[in-house]
């Protein structure tokens, strides 16, 4: 019974393997989207906004710090035709930000 069981667990895991799909990266042009940032005394607002009304995939806002920093923030629809990724630093001001971009990750 037990050789029956490893034999199916390893067939479903080389079935997932197989059917997972990677995406497609797309950058967003830099005059398709905007971005924003304001210092507080204790924190900094960074707010990126996309205008699409055509269906898109998953997007997010990717940023790189001048202290080696990076990451990334999702985007969501907050009103009809309009995405954005609003997320706050801590330890960082806008002078620090050496890159953004938008992305959208696109599944077929």
């Amino acid at each position: 019974m037990i050789p029956g069981i490893l034999w199916l667990v390893g067939w479903i895991a080389c079935v997932t393997v197989e059917g997972a799909v990677s995406p497609d990266i797309v950058e967003i042009d830099r005059g398709e989207y905007s971005w924003t940032c304001r210092d507080y005394v204790d924190w900094t607002e960074v707010i990126a906004q996309y205008h699409a009304c055509e269906e898109v995939g998953y997007l997010e806002v990717r940023y790189r710090l001048t202290t080696g920093v990076s990451g990334s923030r999702s985007m969501d629809m907050t009103k009809p035709c309009l995405y954005v990724s609003s997320f706050v630093f801590e330890d960082e001001i806008c002078i620090q930000i050496e890159d953004l971009r938008v992305i959208e990750e696109v599944y077929y």
